[in-house]
Formats: structure tokens, C-alpha cells, sequence
């Protein structure tokens, strides 16, 4: 999905209305603050065949590495409970 930061996760979620098939979507925290609409369409359909997995470097990578704004002020998994996702899971791995 290189050039479309921002649809991942809904292109993910179109897959897995019209399957059976589980469908995991790796999207970036940049790309889901660009449209976080989608989190919004997941929680209310609520597709049990479709995983999301954000990985969070609280940068923009596909643009220069610009720092998100979840560096300092959002929590993408409290974003994602209040859209409805409430099976939400946070893992951290801190690189030195």
C-alpha cells in the first residue's frame, strides 16, 4: 500500500467485509492519524475476521520522519476503545 498513508486500514476492512478470509492489516501510526476515520468504521462494523496491527514510531516514516503527534498527545489505543475496538492490546518494545 506504499503511496496511500491513510487507507491501509480501511482498504483492510473492505477486504474483510467481502470474505471470509482473516485479513491483518500492519499499518503505521501516521498512516491511522491520517484517516482515523477508519477506526471509527472498524469499531461500528466490527468485522471478526479483520486484525489490525499498528506499529507506533511516533514518526512519520514514509515523508521524512516527521514526529506524530502520538509522541506526546495521543494514545492510538485509547483511540481505537473509543471508536469501539474494545479488544484493543498494547504491547511496548523500547529500543536504546
Amino acid at each position: 500500500m506504499l503511496g496511500s498513508m491513510g487507507l491501509v486500514s480501511s482498504i483492510g476492512l473492505g477486504l474483510s467485509i467481502v470474505q471470509e478470509k482473516h485479513v491483518y492489516v500492519i499499518d503505521g501510526d501516521g498512516s491511522l492519524l491520517m484517516n482515523p476515520n477508519a477506526l471509527i468504521s472498524v469499531g461500528t462494523l466490527n468485522p471478526k475476521n479483520l486484525t489490525i496491527i499498528v506499529i507506533d514510531n511516533a514518526a512519520y516514516g514514509s515523508t521524512g520522519n516527521q514526529e506524530t503527534c502520538t509522541f506526546s498527545q495521543v494514545d492510538l489505543e485509547l483511540l481505537a476503545k473509543g471508536c469501539g475496538m474494545a479488544d484493543t492490546v498494547k504491547v511496548y518494545t523500547w529500543m536504546n
